[in-house]
């Protein structure tokens, strides 16, 4: 912290890794990518702290059923009754 020149402002290692890497998921960066840069030594790892700050990755895959099927495509994600990691996409 000394050498970057934030020592007495408040800031930790912990702090900096965990604004950098919501600042990757912000950028949609894939978070396989995400997960090697942080040395996770597994994906669920990465995605329990980080999932919450990926909000509309995905998007353009859902964007591609419309190209696909030539029409406006709902799609409905349902975990229930799914372990907590497993989602159920459902073209309506």
């Amino acid at each position: 912290m000394k050498e970057a020149g934030l020592e007495g402002e408040g800031f930790t290692f912990h702090s900096l890794r965990h604004t950098f890497a919501s600042g990757l998921c912000n950028k949609r960066e894939y978070p396989k990518v995400i997960q090697s840069l942080l040395g996770h030594s597994s994906i669920t790892q990465t995605m329990d702290t980080y999932s919450h700050l990926m909000g509309g990755m995905g998007d353009e895959a859902v964007d591609g059923l419309d190209e696909a099927f030539g029409q406006h495509v709902v799609v409905k994600l349902s975990s229930e009754g799914l372990g907590t990691h497993s989602r159920v996409l459902s073209i309506l």
